[in-house]
């Protein structure tokens, strides 16, 4: 157990104590604190969480984080109306009802969205001020205002007054409603600014409590104990209603005053116990009243240091608010310094420090050396010793008036003969013998044994030397006091690593370690050398920093060292390896000042920043704090201590603290674990999923965070917890305490279980896990049934497609087949025996005539001619300057033919490329030939004229081919070729066939010309070819 211990001069009683927490908005450590200090009402939800109303917002409290919620300016339809809160209540359904300034407003627990109320007649009530929210058995919910008392249905589409709600007709309809309160079916009782009402439903009547019965018409609390005694809160004093007889009694804190405005307000009040209701008074403090007694008393609680960010005096505070959470924490609301939480804990850490009232205790806060043997424990502070007697409870004091050479103390041993040895500061070494005798030893002795004055650790070896520590390198002092020196030398690698010596520990294989400012070193008493371990950078087997303070070994091989700025190292004597743990593994700071092994699996360290307790086998890490009753954040190094007993000592700059391992143990509260929120990036927040729930999210919500917490609020800001999502990944995640958050992102669709485990009072992680399953779903193109309908589409398609590829082979075949035949056709045609005889009769005429030029151009020109139509005829695919060419050559043999009775003209657009652009062979001549015999040869009188055009648009060839004959009007007056000419025929179906198999389906245009009077002046034909690239 926890000694007796007192250094004030008596004992204290160690059993019970109260355990402190202040949060406001400046307790900002890894989430942000409450939305602002002045708390108006405290509520909790159906699930545990606190939500707390301020004067600056709504908030929502899990023992961790605040959710908060204000006014959204220019937004308030989707946020609250009003960021003064005033009363907070839930209805059947778990919405949140919150009463501000600017009325009420109702949220959605799933997401904490408000909830548009819609009702069919306005009325002021929806915005006045809201002072008391209460919901009945039907789900109606009760609204005191500052206008009157409504009522909103359970459909929630109705807000009524009284009298319009009930028929039940009183000055409740327009008066200031301040508390409403039910404990009975039929009966509501409504505390307003003018007095105490009960409104009975069932006979529909009123009663009316005032000034003839009431302390005060301003009522400002109400309290039920079990359905017999009814509190109530005024601005002048408490009055107490028997509800058997409707007995009233008034009673004040201060009756000597009861006449004066001001002096016995009640802000608030709540039923503590069977015999108790505490009271919250203003400018007074806190109070507790007694049943039985009918008396008050001021509420008391250990006063902690008002340096303290907990410090709490209920004194000194207005408490505006009070609730008793399912767990016996009392929550207090204050008027201007943020929210304080009570629990009555057992005294884990006692506290230890001067007392500035008297003059018989500790003498100075800053303690940096302990010594315990039998029935005294040694302290010392920077103003010399304080010896405390267990027996007496008395203090002795040793310093330099008394003979040390220093009063700055750093370091007490007591050897195996009996002999103090004491390090200070600034002024070497003090040695008392048993008998009383002082010796004091410096480093500017002749016989010196002692390297420089400050010295920090005084040990002995196992042969009964004294090793002491100094910032001048460490000494051996023998039996003889006879001292050996051991020193750094900068050549020598097997010396001293530093001058700096913090301490020195004998290992359970009796070898000497001493710890430094550069490296540790292990000493070799065969050789007299040192051993030194340094970190290496890039080698994580390594020391994590140079900077040791203290070492200590335990039974399993292991050395555990603490460092400045490196956290804690575990080296593994066996193989050299050492493995780390710092702040990103849940220590509290990564300066270690001293190590203590409770025998329990745990080892206990000082730091910086409070202290913590370390599981050798899970390497869990519990943290504490001030808020535990730590004399500080901040510990010295050398100021440790386990006694035999099994208590702990840890000192720092403001008084040490005490402890035993095993209380602490039974102390740890296990509490359900409850999810707080499930944050999506896509859908926003989910509030209303626990535990044993499953969650199903949209493909694109994939990415979440998922917030949890133990709503006991005792341990949350300490609990370690460890988590997985089981089909993601099956490695456990360890973090911190005070986090309680597990992120994701982008996880694949699926089924997934979130497992959550916490660890229990030993640092083991509990067998009880916590599962939620998440689903994520596919993307519906990606579901099976779509997969299996693609492919099978993609096998319809397949086929289909084949299908489509034969037949268009087969009408590619055909069309070959057929444009092949017509090239045939168009052959014979061009290949005309009328054309070839008329054509040499023509040329004999020129040779007959003694024309011999004209006779060998014009043979010139069939001879090309009929070349040209025999090598065209070859290729189904011609270069359009082939075609050219030969209808050049045609039309000129033909104007031979026709005596000249025609000019023609070829156009040829500039950006043709005639030489890589491909038509089919043969393809205008037919069109040509018709324009020359059916247009321009019947011309009379007048001379023909054939213009051919060819244009190109994109990937086609428009070519046009314009007469001035007579038309084909002329030839229908004469019923002459009617029919379509042959040649024309098989070219248009060699077009049609040549376009339909590149997708194109374009019919011959043919046009007649006529004057501005409707005669006839000639014929165009159009067409399209579309022509191949014969660069490709």
């Amino acid at each position: 157990m926890v000694i007796s211990l007192s250094l004030y001069g008596t004992a204290q009683d160690a059993n019970k104590n109260y355990g402190i927490q202040r949060i406001t908005t400046e307790i900002q450590q890894l989430h942000p604190g409450i939305s602002q200090n002045s708390i108006r009402c405290i509520f909790q939800d159906h699930k545990g969480l606190l939500w707390l109303g301020t004067w600056d917002g709504l908030n929502r409290y899990d023992g961790i984080r605040f959710k908060i919620i204000r006014m959204a300016v220019g937004n308030s339809s989707l946020s609250l109306s009003n960021s003064t809160i005033n009363a907070i209540n839930q209805d059947q359904s778990h919405h949140i009802w919150v009463g501000t300034d600017g009325g009420v407003n109702c949220f959605s627990y799933q997401n904490l969205r408000r909830v548009q109320l819609d009702f069919k007649k306005n009325t002021s009530l929806s915005t006045d001020t809201i002072h008391a929210i209460h919901i009945d058995a039907q789900n109606q919910i009760w609204l005191g205002s500052q206008k009157g008392l409504g009522i909103i249905n359970a459909a929630r589409d109705s807000l009524k007054l009284l009298s319009e709600a009930t028929g039940i007709q009183s000055v409740l309809d327009h008066i200031e409603i301040r508390q409403i309160l039910q404990f009975e079916p039929s009966k509501i009782w409504v505390g307003t600014a003018s007095g105490l009402f009960l409104v009975n439903l069932e006979d529909k009547t009123v009663r009316h409590w005032n000034l003839s019965t009431l302390s005060d018409l301003h009522l400002t609390s109400l309290n039920n104990y079990k359905d017999s005694l009814l509190f109530i809160g005024t601005e002048n004093g408490l009055n107490i209603l028997n509800i058997t007889d409707y007995s009233m009694s008034s009673h004040y804190l201060f009756p000597e005053y009861k006449t004066e405005m001001g002096s016995n307000v009640v802000l608030s009040s709540i039923v503590y116990s069977d015999s108790s209701l505490l009271v919250g008074v203003a400018a007074q403090g806190m109070f507790s009243f007694d049943f039985q007694t009918k008396e008050f008393s001021p509420f008391i609680i250990p006063v902690t240091d008002n340096q303290n960010q907990n410090y709490f005096n209920p004194q000194e505070e207005d408490v505006t608010s009070l609730l008793i959470d399912s767990y016996r924490n009392i929550w207090m609301g204050t008027a201007w310094n943020g929210l304080v939480r009570i629990s009555s804990e057992p005294v884990l850490f006692k506290n230890f420090r001067k007392n500035q009232n008297s003059s018989k205790g500790l003498n100075d806060n800053r303690i940096w050396s302990f010594l315990y043997e039998e029935n005294k424990l040694w302290v010392g502070t920077e103003s010399g010793i304080n010896i405390y007697n267990f027996e007496t409870h008395q203090v002795d004091y040793l310093d330099k008036q008394s003979g040390l050479s220093s009063d700055k103390v750093r370091s007490i041993f007591k050897d195996s003969k009996g002999r103090y040895w004491i390090g200070t500061l600034d002024n070497g070494v003090n040695l008392i013998h048993p008998d009383g005798k002082m010796m004091q030893f410096s480093s500017t002795d002749s016989n010196a044994i002692i390297a420089n004055n400050t010295v920090w650790n005084i040990n002995e070896d196992l042969q009964g030397n004294i090793w002491i520590s100094s910032f001048g390198g460490i000494s051996r002092v023998d039996k003889n006091m006879k001292a050996k020196f051991f020193q750094h030398n900068p050549n020598d690698s097997n010396s001293l690593s530093s001058n700096t010596v913090y301490s020195s520990t004998v290992d359970q294989l009796g070898r000497m370690w001493v710890s430094t400012y550069r490296g540790l070193n292990l000493f070799n008493e065969s050789s007299q050398l040192f051993k030194r371990y340094l970190h290496q950078e890039n080698d994580s087997n390594s020391l994590s920093t140079n900077k040791i303070f203290k070492v200590y070994d335990d039974k399993n091989g292991n050395l555990w060292i603490a460092t400045i700025g490196g956290g804690l190292n575990k080296m593994d004597l066996a193989t050299g390896k050492v493995q780390w743990f710092t702040t990103e593994d849940g220590l509290p700071n990564n300066v270690i000042y001293s190590l203590i092994d409770d025998g329990l699996g745990f080892i206990w360290m000082s730091s910086n920043n409070g202290i913590c307790r370390f599981n050798k086998e899970t390497n869990v890490i519990n943290s504490y704090t001030v808020a535990d009753g730590l004399q500080s954040a901040e510990f010295n190094f050398g100021a440790d201590l386990i006694d035999v007993n099994n208590n702990i000592y840890f000192g720092g700059m403001r008084g040490f603290n005490v402890f035993n391992p095993e209380v602490i143990h039974q102390s740890m509260l296990d509490a359900p674990l409850a999810i707080t929120e499930i944050k999506t990036m896509q859908s926003g927040s989910y509030f209303d999923f626990d535990f044993d729930d499953t969650l199903e999210l949209a493909p694109n919500d994939n990415f979440f965070d998922i917030d949890f917490s133990k709503l006991n609020f005792k341990q949350t800001q300490k609990e370690i917890f460890r988590y997985r999502l089981i089909n993601y990944n099956s490695n456990w995640t360890i973090q911190p305490a005070g986090i309680a958050t597990a992120s994701y992102s982008n996880i694949p669709a699926g089924t997934y279980y979130f497992v959550v485990q916490s660890a229990n009072a030993d640092g083991a992680w509990n067998d009880e896990t916590y599962q939620l399953t998440i689903i994520v779903k596919e993307y519906w193109y990606l579901s099976w049934w779509f997969r299996i309908s693609v492919m099978g589409l993609a096998m319809l398609m397949t086929i289909w497609i084949i299908r489509i590829r034969f037949q268009r082979l087969k009408f590619k075949n055909e069309a070959l087949q057929q444009i092949h035949n017509l090239e045939r056709q168009s052959l014979r045609l061009q290949m005309n025996p009328h054309f070839i005889f008329n054509t040499l009769n023509s040329i004999q005429s020129y040779i007959l005539n003694n024309k011999a030029e004209e006779s060998i151009s014009y043979l010139s020109k069939f001879s090309k001619l009929m070349r040209s139509i025999l090598i065209n005829s070859s290729e189904s695919i011609i270069p359009l300057q082939n075609e050219i060419e030969m209808l050049k050559h045609y039309l000129t043999l033909e104007q031979l033919r026709f005596n000249h009775c025609f000019d023609f003209e070829i156009i040829i657009a500039k950006n043709l490329d005639l030489e890589f652009i491909g038509i089919p062979s043969m393809l205008i001549q037919p069109f040509v030939e018709n324009a020359i015999i059916h247009g321009v040869a019947p011309l009379k009188d007048k001379k023909g004229q054939i213009k051919i055009d060819f244009q190109i648009i994109g990937d086609q060839i428009h070519c046009a081919i314009e007469d001035n004959g007579v038309g084909r009007s002329f030839h229908q007056k004469n019923n002459e070729h009617s029919h379509q000419p042959k040649g024309m025929h098989i070219t248009q179906k060699r077009l049609e066939l040549f376009n339909k198999s590149i997708h194109e389906n374009k019919t011959i245009e043919v046009s007649d010309l006529m004057d501005i009077n409707g005669n006839p002046m000639g014929t165009k034909i159009h067409f399209i070819i579309n022509f191949e690239n014969l660069n490709d």
